[in-house]
């Protein structure tokens, strides 16, 4: 069909298509179903560059502030989602598993007294998703509170202080130059998979060739 490009579960190895295309079926026939994704719809998956960020903070104003500096410096390279506690926060990671979390350590205020802090909340996350990047934020600078949450697996501790939308600016951006590292590695990982699958299907195909051409069983 004219507009599109045909793929079958045998070519999308060649390609190393699969973590890109929202496969479509169109047709099955016998074991292999043939499936068809328009030029548009490949060049826009492949292109397609969002990290989704939850940012959880029991302070409204804080948290409209921070998204919209956000918003304003990274456009729409980030999908941000705002929660008040971290309860709404692992709530939502079922169905949406974040790339980056931005999370606050005190969160039990006068409307939420009884909700967890950012410890608690940052091994939930981290037991939910162990791949998503948490960077935890306070508004007092103590030092235990920096050690426990490097401990526990935060990306890196923010102090609230004057300089401090600038300071996740930056951690913000290193945060999505690893993950992008980690997705050109895995994409290669995968890449050298598929090619080592194909090299010894060949080499089998071969063998079996050989011996069935030279011997009678």
């Amino acid at each position: 069909m004219p507009g599109l490009l045909q793929f079958n579960e045998t070519s999308s190895i060649n390609y190393n298509l699969s973590t890109y295309i929202s496969w479509r079926s169109t047709k099955k026939t016998g074991i292999c179903g043939k499936y068809a994704v328009t030029y548009q719809e490949m060049k826009t998956m492949v292109a397609k560059n969002e990290y989704s960020v939850f940012l959880v903070d029991d302070d409204k104003m804080f948290l409209t502030s921070l998204k919209n500096s956000l918003q304003q410096q990274f456009g729409p390279t980030l999908k941000v989602s705002e929660y008040a506690t971290g309860e709404e926060c692992i709530e939502h990671i079922v169905d949406d598993v974040p790339d980056i979390v931005i999370l606050d350590y005190y969160l039990n205020d006068v409307e939420h007294p009884d909700a967890m802090d950012g410890i608690k909340v940052l091994k939930e996350i981290k037991s939910e998703s162990k791949d998503s990047i948490v960077i935890m934020l306070s508004g007092q600078d103590k030092l235990q509170v920096a050690i426990d949450s490097i401990k526990n697996g935060a990306y890196e501790y923010i102090a609230k202080s004057e300089s401090a939308f600038v300071r996740i600016e930056n951690t913000l951006k290193n945060a999505i130059d690893n993950l992008k590292s980690e997705k050109e590695n895995n994409k290669y990982f995968k890449w050298n998979v598929a090619l080592a699958i194909i090299i010894a299907s060949i080499i089998l195909i071969d063998v079996i060739w050989y011996y069935s051409s030279h011997y009678s069983f």
